[in-house]
């Protein structure tokens, strides 16, 4: 109670006493704030302690018995906790010498002249490393903060908050803020940049975001070390299935963001993802393509109207590649029908994806340039895709309404994904919640950066996606050719319909110009493709007749039977019967199964076996 004294019959409470007290903590809540800076002395009190208990109570058989012991798990422990090696050397050699000392005062007793001079010094030497160690200075910096952190709250309009749970990581720190009744989340993401101006810290380096289970507690993330600093390279690693949520980078603590392109309970996942030039859009389309092409159940289309400039390098594991306004209105009407009949021979609610009913991803950069006229086979592609297995993800510099198609497709997209922008209040046309998330702040030498909002990734967190260089395009490509699964039957007859235009690149390798593909594919596959393959697009005439399906088989047997020794490319037997690659691999796996066709030495090369050239001519 206040102290009190009475005057004339009123009680007076000083108040000020009260005020001096107050402030008065108790010993042990000091030796518990400071424990990282006196952990050396803690340590020396218990070695002396328990040399002392060891001398009166133990035998030096038992001691070393029970050192020995405590060594091993040490030793275990270390080896999981601690990731780097010096410093699990000097947890083990601090160990050991404690160890050593306490089997000596059991013999000679904890107060012997000599075991206390050895203690004294090794304290000291042992000390000096701690001290220094960066994460120790780092956790005292962190103690600093917390103390002066009632000051820091009250000058950036937080009074009353109180940082608790403060954990030091690889990055930085991380703690809980538990704001005054009444605040939430929001509240402190309006006033990050007072934070870091009242904690002297650089601007950005302090991340806010809700707490899941409290509304009046926000994580408060200080980034010291910034894993965004330098790109982040894809590891390789294959995709098992396209329902495996997609690796996209690292966030700015480290974790991993995870985004769903597919899932067996819901279906697909639209996404879009926006950004200004240079912001790292078609980074994240490789990467999406990289798990796509490796995945043993999904297919890649891909619409490129930027000219294939972006996606072009794909194209040899790419079922079908558009890059001009005409092949893309193709192709989005052909999808429009693969829709229609999948969901006649469906027997579930939602698409399952396997090696023999593949889920088609659907690239598309620069979605503003689509022609209007595709505006409705978007549309129904993006109402009805999700349960039939066909995933669309829009690329687009600025995501208005017209960028996207339509109001309807920009409802579907569930996946959003926000790149750099030049203004602040671009970031709602992406994001749905964009508290504590301001695109236009991020750094322009920081390509990839962005703000993620998915299934399973609704932190409102940085992000930076991993990069693709070019040569592990290329490897990829190398790697994965062909080998991606074919069309299930009834989405293959569907597509086959569809004439191959004159840009479509899924005919003739991208680095051979238009006027020479004929020739140079000829050449290549060894056999005489001249009067079966397609003209260019100059020449090419409107009213060609196209093969019906038993007509293509006819071509692509005759083009097997006259390949020589070294084989030929799916893209050069797809030019010989005019079809695409998943059409080719159906059927080359049915004459492979009847042993008429068989692979050569040389990956992604097919010959016809003695079978089918002895076969007589249909």
């Amino acid at each position: 109670m206040p102290h009190a004294r009475i005057r004339k019959g009123i009680i007076m409470v000083d108040f000020r006493r009260r005020r001096r007290t107050q402030h008065r903590e108790s010993p042990f809540v000091v030796l518990w704030r400071h424990r990282h800076r006196l952990a050396p002395f803690y340590v020396l009190s218990a070695t002396w302690a328990a040399g002392g208990l060891a001398f009166h109570w133990l035998t030096p058989i038992t001691t070393v018995s029970i050192c020995l012991f405590v060594l091993a798990v040490v030793a275990i422990w270390t080896g999981q906790v601690l990731d780097r090696t010096i410093e699990r050397a000097y947890a083990r050699a601090v160990g050991g010498t404690v160890a050593a000392w306490i089997v000596a005062a059991s013999v000679l007793g904890a107060d012997h002249p000599v075991l206390l001079r050895v203690l004294a010094v090794g304290g000291l030497l042992g000390a000096l490393p701690w001290w220094l160690h960066r994460r120790v200075r780092a956790q005292v910096r962190v103690e600093r903060t917390i103390a002066a952190w009632p000051r820091v709250a009250e000058t950036a309009g937080l009074a009353r908050s109180r940082l608790t749970g403060v954990l030091v990581t690889t990055w930085g720190w991380t703690g809980r803020l538990r704001l005054a009744a009444g605040q939430t989340a929001r509240d402190v993401t309006g006033r990050l940049r007072t934070v870091e101006s009242a904690l002297r810290l650089p601007v950005g380096s302090v991340r806010a975001e809700p707490w899941p289970e409290r509304a009046d507690v926000a994580v408060m993330r200080v980034i010291e070390s910034d894993p965004h600093s330098d790109p982040v390279h894809w590891a390789g690693s294959p995709a098992t299935s396209i329902a495996d949520p997609m690796p996209v980078g690292p966030y700015d603590d480290g974790d991993v963001c995870r985004v769903p392109l597919y899932d067996r309970q819901s279906g697909t996942h639209h996404a879009l993802i926006a950004g200004t030039n240079g912001s790292g859009k078609s980074g994240l389309l490789n990467l999406m393509a990289c798990h796509a092409v490796t995945a043993p159940d999904a297919v890649l289309w891909a619409i490129d109207l930027k000219g294939g400039i972006e996606l072009r390098p794909w194209w040899p594991v790419t079922d079908w590649l558009s890059t001009t306004a005409d092949s893309a209105r193709t192709m989005l009407a052909a999808l429009r029908e693969v829709i229609d009949v999948r969901g006649s021979v469906a027997t579930n609610r939602v698409w399952q994806a396997s090696p023999e009913q593949p889920v088609i991803v659907v690239l598309i950069d620069e979605a503003a340039e689509l022609p209007v006229e595709c505006v409705p086979d978007l549309e129904s592609v993006a109402r009805r895709g999700r349960a039939l297995g066909v995933a669309l993800v829009l690329a687009t510099q600025y995501p208005t309404v017209n960028a996207v198609g339509s109001a309807q497709v920009r409802a579907q997209l569930r996946t959003r994904v926000a790149f750099r922008f030049l203004k602040t209040g671009e970031a709602s046309t992406v994001l749905r919640d964009t508290s504590g998330t301001d695109p236009a702040v991020i750094r322009k030498d920081r390509p990839g950066c962005g703000y993620v909002e998915a299934a399973g990734a609704e932190r409102p967190a940085l992000v930076r996606c991993y990069w693709v260089t070019d040569d592990l395009v290329s490897h990829v490509v190398e790697t994965w050719r062909g080998r991606q699964p074919a069309l299930d039957p009834a989405t293959a007859d569907v597509v086959s319909t569809f004439p191959a235009d004159g840009d479509d690149e899924r005919d003739a390798p991208p680095s051979i110009p238009a006027a020479r593909q004929t020739d140079s594919v000829a050449e290549e596959a060894a056999v005489p493709l001249a009067a079966l393959a397609e003209p260019g697009p100059a020449t090419r005439s409107p009213a060609k007749k196209r093969l019906d399906n038993e007509q293509a088989r006819a071509a692509l047997r005759a083009a097997l039977s006259g390949v020589g020794e070294e084989g030929t490319t799916v893209e050069a037997l797809g030019a010989a019967c005019d079809r695409r690659k998943t059409w080719i691999y159906r059927e080359l796996d049915a004459l492979e199964s009847a042993r008429l066709v068989e692979r050569t030495g040389r990956h992604g090369y097919y010959r016809g076996t003695p079978r089918l050239r002895n076969e007589p001519a249909e």
